[in-house]
């Protein structure tokens, strides 16, 4: 797998988009210095065919009968693997439908199918374990998790672990830093800054905010 390849796909896109400098307000109300948004991806159809390659290595060795993708962003990703392997595709809703059959799992399978769940980003865990418990609650047997990218925050993997489950990414956090500081899109300070914030989000949040009042 070409990681500096990948890396500079996430920042050519804007997939991910990394400033320290002046940091993005985020749903939760926190503040940081990374944005990522995976659906630029899927325009860039050389870009997007890169990626379904990385998934298909990641994939090789484990064990599954159906793809499971995460709506809306893991779809799309989640289709092409299941297209290249001629597998059935399901997905996962954030919440169940309010109308009509009530579900949260969309499409065909079977009762103790295995899946293998498509995520395309990663930060605390939460909505990919949700959307693990929502396929479980179905009879589907799931126990690993791949995402495009993961932020690498503290506690996540032992939440995967937790709940009995391996998670894998095509990128993380990490390398994409080591990638940027070799291309000079980031300075060694930047770096530093969001490796702060990757270490512990609130503090830092906290931090540049009381930074801005005084």
């Amino acid at each position: 797998m070409d990681k500096t390849s990948l890396a500079l796909d996430f920042l050519s896109t804007q997939a991910v988009q990394l400033n320290p400098d002046s940091p993005y307000l985020y749903a939760s109300g926190l503040r940081g210095p990374i944005y990522c948004d995976n659906r630029l991806l899927m325009s860039y159809p050389i870009i997007r065919r890169r990626f379904t390659r990385a998934l298909l290595e990641l994939s090789g060795k484990i064990p599954f009968q159906l793809i499971g993708a995460t709506a809306t962003a893991g779809i799309p990703h989640g289709a092409w693997l299941a297209e290249s392997l001629n597998l059935p595709l399901i997905y996962v809703r954030g919440a169940s439908k309010s109308h009509g059959s009530g579900k949260r799992v969309e499409g065909a399978f079977r009762s103790n199918d295995r899946v293998l769940l498509i995520e395309d980003l990663v930060t605390t865990g939460m909505s990919s374990l949700s959307a693990v418990e929502a396929l479980r609650l179905e009879g589907l047997r799931v126990d690993t998790v791949i995402s495009l990218f993961q932020y690498g925050l503290p506690g996540v993997n032992e939440g995967f672990n937790e709940a009995g489950l391996k998670l894998y990414s095509v990128l993380t956090l990490d390398e994409l830093l080591d990638e940027a500081s070799k291309i000079d899109t980031l300075s060694i300070s930047q770096v530093s800054t969001v490796k702060a914030w990757q270490k512990n989000p609130v503090q830092w949040n906290d931090r540049f905010v009381s930074g801005i009042q005084r």
